[in-house]
């Protein structure tokens, strides 16, 4: 594609961002799956051929941290002393585009997100990154639109009406990101507890029963696709702890009444949530009746991505890089790129 012939992707773990943050057990918890996004990303990109490939890596990699060599990429890392967001700036213009993941956690995402800069941004709009974010608050705006989402409350708000009936309650961080810190109880007073007892915002819910499930989207200009309904395999352990252990990709099949419903929340968050762009997730639970309850809305690639591309045998990086192109070239250019669109089509071998 003419207007995408550098790309640039970096994922916040492996790219180095927390080194200073996370001790090293940690750390290597939260590289393998770093590197599992990051690898898919990469791989994606340089199978389109043409481009000139740059991905993050640690100044330092650690023995789990492998950077695997992609013919036609190179490896780059943040020099001496430099932010994350630093980091992604310079590189970012250096690009014509630029592939990141990062979390919501702490307004990681959206300072990234504004680090990139319009030019080379293929996300989500800082703005809705930062308003999706808020899960708490999230969830009762859509529930105010008629979208079925969990109901919560923050430390020293009132108990929502519904959420004391509830037989099960789960508290986790109002920004976090997958499992992290995520706490299922039991007992309503204990819940209450554990949320009084957070430093950083959270949020206590109610436990939605079903089987967990992630939406995984392509928003474009176009409008919102529904790539693929995953199946999530979610662990708890004695201490109520969750532990996401893996995703099922492409799990329930178009053409099925639990696909169909998914299939219409899907559309129903992309047009309560402008300025959602390119690979978008959304976490939720089918309920016994058939229909989604929406958890959280991930604004970034999530770890469903991993394997997807070969699994419906397209190129998502490709998909999202096309979008990202039409979006930014002068109308002038657009007439020149039904050649691009054949070779960005997404299908694989």
């Amino acid at each position: 594609m003419a207007f995408c012939k550098r790309v640039f992707v970096y994922e916040f773990v492996s790219g180095g961002g927390c080194d200073a943050l996370a001790d090293p057990g940690e750390l290597d918890a939260l590289i393998p799956l770093g590197l599992w996004m990051r690898d898919a990303l990469a791989a994606d990109v340089a199978s389109l051929g043409g481009i000139e490939l740059s991905i993050a890596t640690r100044a330092r990699p650690g023995p789990g941290h492998v950077d695997r060599p992609l013919p036609g990429a190179s490896h780059v890392a943040p020099r001496a002393g430099e932010s994350a967001a630093e980091f992604v700036a310079r590189q970012s213009r250096l690009h014509d585009a630029t592939l990141l993941v990062a979390p919501e956690t702490g307004g990681v995402l959206a300072e990234l997100a504004e680090a990139v800069g319009e030019a080379a941004w293929t996300g989500c709009a800082p703005a809705v990154i930062r308003r999706v974010s808020d899960k708490r608050r999230l969830a009762r705006e859509l529930n105010t639109r008629g979208i079925a989402a969990t109901v919560g409350m923050l430390a020293g708000e009132p108990l929502p009406s519904g959420l004391a009936a509830a037989g099960r309650w789960i508290v986790k961080p109002n920004d976090g990101a997958g499992a992290l810190d995520t706490r299922v109880f039991d007992n309503l007073a204990a819940a209450q507890a554990n949320l009084a007892a957070r430093t950083a915002p959270a949020t206590l819910e109610a436990w939605v029963t079903g089987e967990p499930i992630s939406l995984s989207l392509l928003v474009t200009e176009a409008g919102v696709e529904l790539l693929a309904v995953n199946r999530q395999h979610i662990g708890i352990d004695a201490d109520g702890r969750l532990d996401f252990e893996r995703v099922e990709i492409d799990a329930i099949e178009a053409g099925t009444p639990a696909h169909a419903a998914c299939a219409r929340l899907a559309a129903r968050v992309a047009g309560a949530l402008p300025g959602l762009f390119g690979f978008v997730g959304i976490d939720a639970v089918l309920t016994p009746s058939g229909e989604p309850v929406l958890i959280e809305v991930n604004p970034r690639v999530t770890c469903a991505y991993g394997g997807m591309s070969r699994v419906l045998r397209r190129n998502l990086a490709g998909a999202i890089l096309l979008a990202h192109a039409r979006r930014r070239a002068p109308l002038a250019d657009r007439a020149g790129q039904a050649e691009d669109e054949l070779e960005f089509a997404g299908t694989q071998p």
